[in-house]
């Protein structure tokens, strides 16, 4: 028999790939057991029957305490049932917690009296003498009912104390968490941290729903006061938060709902995106974007707030924290610092707020900056802000832009706010367009102190006083707007 040439090109190209596979098989049999070990994943099971207070989830963390984590991933399952965890968990890289949908796990710590006043929070990642984002990362929290006992029998009732806490690290992802009964202080805390995803969680039930914290924290590790910890060697250099997301989650009954109320002179949390949350019940601001750049506010719905959505940088008649002190601080020596961003690219847009109540605060969407410091660069389109029941839509204007240059105030639909519909103070370069104001408790539409408002198509009717006042104002225009039934005429 002969055989053709390509069918021995066959028979060598599939001795070839046997005695390379062989080959191949053998170098990989002889490879050291604990590089195999350090690539592979691994799952380690809690019960209600071997937790042990908590002392053996931390076991099982510990198991990525190493320089570099010893698993490609760590799975902690918290199994189904009720748990009662004594102390603060420590979390290292490239772990999973994941509770099971039916797992309640309630705070009951016995630390030390200075650990109780907010520096052991039941979960933190090891970031001790690290910097920047070199902390552990890589951690995802999945699932549950976390308990913080904040109520008036809790443990922790009167207490100070952040619920979960991540700094100097990278790569966080929250889901599906409940968290709930907490004091004061903080739910969710981020400081110093990047590339952060939280998704489908609930935070509700403050037991002191006056104190001005925030259910989600976003701040810098600037010093031991606004990053504390129960860590050691912690290291304030001034890294802030980049590349934030948070989306689907529920808040109810909390003093604010994501934000922050402390900001270091010259640096700008970026690239933060808050999408599709409910707000109900929320004391202060539900959103409080303060010294933003990059950030996208789109499809969240507000109702029963003190005030809807504020992106503002520090000005004076802004609130100080809520010990009074100034809630704007000089940054490090060390620290690169940059002037305030001439395109600071904010948008709000699809948002629906409803029943904003405080007599001070109350705006539906306040954008704010100071004579020196101008906020620039925003967008506020295709909102609804309108009543749910008896009560107006907003105690104050629906819509208030004061120090802000480069402003669009497009399509936005305005019922019954408290006083002025859309009110503009002391800005430059400003396009208010395609607007309805219907039943305003004060003017429809005020520019004052202004050069270069154009006002363009929009629908204004039945205002309190004025359909339309521009005030000091130079330089602008007034087109095609149509104005029915002002009581003041």
């Amino acid at each position: 028999m002969k055989i053709s040439v390509s069918t021995k090109y066959s028979f060598v190209n599939t001795y070839i790939k046997i005695v390379f596979g062989c080959i191949l098989f053998l170098c990989l049999s002889v490879l050291p057991l604990p590089l195999c070990a350090r690539a592979a994943t691994k799952q380690i099971n809690i019960t209600t029957k071997n937790y042990n207070g908590g002392k053996a989830i931390q076991e099982a963390l510990n198991l990525q305490s190493g320089e570099k984590p010893k698993y490609e991933q760590l799975t902690v399952y918290i199994q189904g049932g009720t748990y009662k965890i004594t102390s603060s968990l420590l979390v290292y890289g490239n772990t999973r917690i994941c509770a099971d949908g039916d797992t309640t796990i309630y705070y009951c710590r016995t630390d030390s009296a200075s650990e109780k006043q907010g520096r052991a929070p039941i979960i933190s990642n090891a970031c001790s003498g690290k910097k920047g984002y070199e902390g552990a990362g890589n951690i995802t929290i999945e699932g549950g009912t976390w308990d913080f006992q904040g109520h008036a029998d809790g443990d922790h009732h009167g207490m100070t104390m952040e619920a979960f806490r991540f700094m100097h690290g990278k790569n966080f992802r929250v889901l599906n968490v409940t968290m709930r009964n907490l004091y004061r202080s903080h739910f969710l805390t981020l400081e110093g941290v990047r590339n952060v995803e939280v998704k489908g969680c609930e935070f509700r039930e403050y037991t002191n729903p006056t104190i001005r914290k925030e259910a989600i924290h976003i701040d810098c590790v600037h010093n031991d006061h606004m990053a504390p910890s129960n860590q050691e060697n912690i290291i304030y250099d001034d890294t802030i938060c980049n590349d934030i997301s948070i989306s689907n989650c529920d808040f109810s009954h909390v003093p604010r709902g994501i934000g922050t109320h402390v900001a270091v002179a010259g640096l700008f949390p970026s690239n933060i995106v808050i999408s599709n949350n409910t707000f109900s019940d929320i004391t202060y601001e539900a959103i409080k974007a303060y010294h933003y750049k990059n950030v996208l506010i789109t499809g969240n719905t507000i109702t029963r707030a003190g005030c809807g959505i504020k992106c503002y940088l520090y000005s004076a008649d802004s609130d100080k924290d809520e010990e009074s002190r100034t809630n704007y601080v000089a940054a490090l020596p060390e620290t690169q610092v940059e002037s305030v961003p001439v395109y600071q690219n904010i948008v709000i847009q699809w948002n629906t707020i409803r029943e904003i109540t405080d007599a001070k605060i109350g705006f539906g969407i306040h954008v704010v900056g100071n004579a020196s410091r101008i906020i620039s660069d925003v967008t506020v389109a295709y909102n609804v802000i309108t009543i749910s029941g008896t009560l107006p839509a907003t105690k104050r204007s629906a819509i208030y832009v004061k120090y802000g240059n480069n402003i669009r105030l497009v399509a936005n639909k305005i019922y019954r706010s408290g006083q002025t519909g859309i009110l503009i103070a002391y800005g430059n370069d400003i396009t208010v367009t395609g607007n309805s104001i219907i039943t305003s408790g004060g003017n429809g539409l005020t520019a004052r102190d202004c050069q270069r408002v154009n006002c363009n198509g929009n629908s204004i009717k039945w205002a309190g006083k004025r359909g339309l006042q521009y005030k000091a104002t130079k330089n602008s225009r007034i087109e095609r707007n149509t104005i029915w039934k002002d009581k003041t005429g």
